[in-house]
């Protein structure tokens, strides 16, 4: 009997893959390491000095670092507040990667739009705890969740371009792997009765 199904379309979308946070959060991981290194964050700091203008003004200051102590005269209650917005930051990347993408292209938007979500949710945490600290007024109060969500998306994006990446590459992998090696499924429809019977 003629197969009279229609062809694919070269235009159908992918199938969704499983997808596979773990790499994009170990990413997320590292840009947090790396933020509370300081000679590689004070080095990117003397050569581009405009990144400090946010924190001058009271603003959340880059990607929240994660570093096992507090750095030079920073206060502990900072220290604290930095590693616990750089833990959401892990925290909303992996949960938020977990559901199954369509292809590369919206793996990477997944991830960067993971990134700036975590990102906006640190910086909330990191504005309300400097809004506290300075006693800020209500119009400050406002001004610092507004800049701090503001910063996040930017810092969130840069960030987010990394965490994309690896989480698209991540992704690729197991759906390059299946195509290699397809799954050939047998159907009683499939398989024809011999000729004498």
């Amino acid at each position: 009997m003629p197969d009279t199904s229609a062809p694919e379309s070269p235009n159908r979308r992918a199938d969704p893959v499983p997808s596979r946070p773990l790499p994009a959060a170990a990413t997320a991981l590292a840009v947090t390491v790396l933020a509370g290194v300081w000679p590689l964050t004070g080095t990117v700091m003397t050569y581009v000095p405009a990144l400090l203008v946010p924190s001058a003004i009271g603003l959340p200051f880059a990607v929240p670092a994660l570093r096992p102590w507090p750095l030079g005269r920073t206060t502990t209650g900072h220290w604290l507040v930095d590693l616990l917005a750089a833990l959401v930051l892990i925290a909303v990347v992996a949960v938020r990667l977990t559901r199954p993408v369509a292809g590369p292209w919206r793996a990477f938007a997944a991830g960067v739009g993971a990134t700036v979500v975590g990102m906006v949710a640190a910086n909330l945490i990191r504005s309300v705890y400097l809004s506290f600290v300075e006693h800020a007024g209500l119009g400050t109060y406002l001004f610092a969740l507004l800049g701090g969500a503001a910063l996040a998306v930017i810092w969130g994006t840069a960030a987010g371009i990394l965490v994309g990446a690896v989480h698209a590459a991540a992704t690729a992998r197991p759906a390059r792997r299946s195509a290699e090696h397809p799954v050939v499924t047998v159907t009683a429809e499939s398989v024809t009765a011999p000729q004498g019977s």
